[in-house]
């Protein structure tokens, strides 16, 4: 209300390889649309946590050379409508080294933007993504993600991949305050581009509608990605959210070596039951075992576990693969994949 909004940023840092902490605060540039800065705001940082990767497409959890956090910086602004409407900006280097399908890497930056129409108004709000990114993929694994959005003014909206933006330089990797727009994007290092971000038998793409993501990868690395949903309203363009992040493409681990010797599962593949053995050196305080789908999702839990064998029934499974992790007193101590067949 009266012009007053609230605007939330949301940053991601590589905790394992990456060196500088979140910025705090970050210099936030407002901008008119001739370019030309109106403002700038130090805001400082909201809040942190590490992201646990939920998405086990070929491994119950994520390598311990992967740690991604989120920062989040929340803050209010006055904006009233003006011709054109309002650019804001945040700018900062460098991208994680060792992308391998951008140019120049590690001296890259990134420039997280967000954009308003003139007929902005008290009543509406951007899309919203309702799940962390991905942080790992396996080599020939296909891949599914649900990057889709959801809008509470329910405004309708279309997505699609975009080349991430660069920004900040490593002779000034913090700018004080961003430097104006136009932003210019990153450059694509071939064979690389728009349309094949990461290679593979099935090039990453997104449903226009739904937002669903999928790839095919065919080679270790990391790589940058963008994503963009645009908000309509009756039709009219008000404007677009973007993601811009970084992936891990990793070898899988075979079904023999990912099972532990903690656990083992007898048969494996197996159609209706199989028994599971827990070594007898794990005692079991509040055992509890997670079975999840290949998105990470948990679709079945085995509570009191008081024996170390035990049957498995598969009950309502599908044929599938899956992942299972041990818990004892809520840490996971072991994992491994079972097949349904």
């Amino acid at each position: 209300g009266n012009d007053n909004f609230e605007i939330k940023m949301t940053v991601y840092r590589d905790c394992y390889n990456g060196i500088p902490p979140f910025d705090d605060p970050v210099s936030i540039g407002i901008f008119d649309s001739n370019n030309t800065v109106l403002r700038t705001l130090a805001i400082s940082l909201t809040s942190q946590a590490n992201i646990t990767n939920s998405i086990y497409n070929c491994l119950p959890v994520a390598p311990s050379t992967i740690c991604y956090q989120k920062g989040e910086y929340i803050f209010n602004t006055n904006l009233p409508p003006i011709p054109g409407g309002y650019q804001i900006a945040y700018q900062r280097c460098c991208r994680p080294s060792g992308v391998v399908n951008i140019l120049d890497t590690p001296l890259v930056g990134f420039t997280l933007l967000v954009t308003t129409t003139d007929s902005i108004g008290s009543t509406n709000s951007s899309p919203v993504f309702s799940l962390q990114p991905f942080t790992f993929l396996c080599v020939n694994t296909p891949f599914v993600f649900d990057n889709s959005a959801t809008d509470i003014d329910g405004d309708s909206l279309v997505y699609s991949l975009c080349t991430p933006f660069d920004g900040a330089t490593a002779a000034n990797p913090i700018p004080v305050p961003p430097a104006n727009p136009p932003y210019t994007e990153i450059s694509w290092l071939q064979p690389y581009s728009l349309t094949d971000m990461i290679g593979g038998t099935s090039p990453l793409s997104i449903d226009a509608q739904t937002g669903l993501l999928t790839v095919t990868p065919n080679a270790e690395g990391i790589y940058n990605y963008g994503i963009s949903v645009k908000e309509y309203r009756a039709g009219v363009y008000l404007g677009v959210t973007r993601r811009d992040n970084t992936l891990y493409v990793i070898t899988p681990v075979g079904v023999n070596e990912l099972e532990e010797s903690k656990i083992s599962i007898s048969p494996n593949p197996f159609s209706e039951r199989a028994t599971i053995h827990i070594s007898e050196n794990i005692i079991l305080n509040d055992a509890k075992l997670e079975i999840c789908d290949a998105l990470g999702r948990i679709v079945k839990t085995v509570d009191e576990i008081d024996s170390n064998d035990f049957v498995f029934n598969t009950q309502s499974l599908a044929r599938s693969v899956y992942f299972y992790r041990l818990l004892i007193s809520g840490s996971i101590v072991g994992h491994g994949k079972l097949i349904v067949n």
